[in-house]
């Protein structure tokens, strides 16, 4: 006769209790996790941002009113600037969709003092990645750069 080994630990309903509460902890440190690794939103109003990069209005078809506004513009702009999705992708995940729109309104801000658009918004990545990138920095360089100017394109 095959002897039955008893299991010291408990039974069934407590082992699958057991079980189920691991996952949960497991799933609720993974989301705490990635609510962590998130980047910030940009410190900056979105009206400052358009007042300092107006030449990206000059490629809307509506007013930009919301960041998701900007960021739906700059996804449609990327590939136009030789931006490929992989580098535009990358700039995302490094500074969260809003800075790398504000990366990108700058860049093409500045366009004919860029020679490589992609290789500087892939530097730019690399700097967010590392805690060095402030999309302030560069809105508020092309703020002091330019004579004040109002927003076109902005509907409060």
């Amino acid at each position: 006769l095959p002897s039955e080994t008893e299991d010291p630990s408990g039974n069934d309903s407590q082992n699958e209790r057991h079980i189920q509460n691991s996952i949960s902890e497991e799933s609720e440190s993974e989301s705490r996790h990635e609510e962590d690794a998130a980047p910030p939103a940009p410190s900056l109003p979105l009206e400052v941002v358009l007042k300092a990069t107006p030449e990206i209005l000059s490629y809307r078809q509506n007013d930009i009113r919301t960041w998701r506004d900007l960021t739906q513009l700059c996804d449609f702009l990327h590939p136009m600037l030789g931006i490929p999705e992989r580098v535009w992708a990358q700039a995302c995940d490094a500074m969260g969709r809003e800075a790398a729109s504000v990366a990108l309104a700058c860049i093409i801000q500045r366009l004919s003092g860029i020679s490589r658009p992609a290789g500087y918004l892939r530097h730019l990545a690399d700097q967010a990645a590392q805690g060095r990138f402030r999309p302030a920095a560069m809105v508020m360089a092309l703020l002091r750069a330019d004579p004040p100017r109002s927003v076109a394109g902005f509907a409060s």
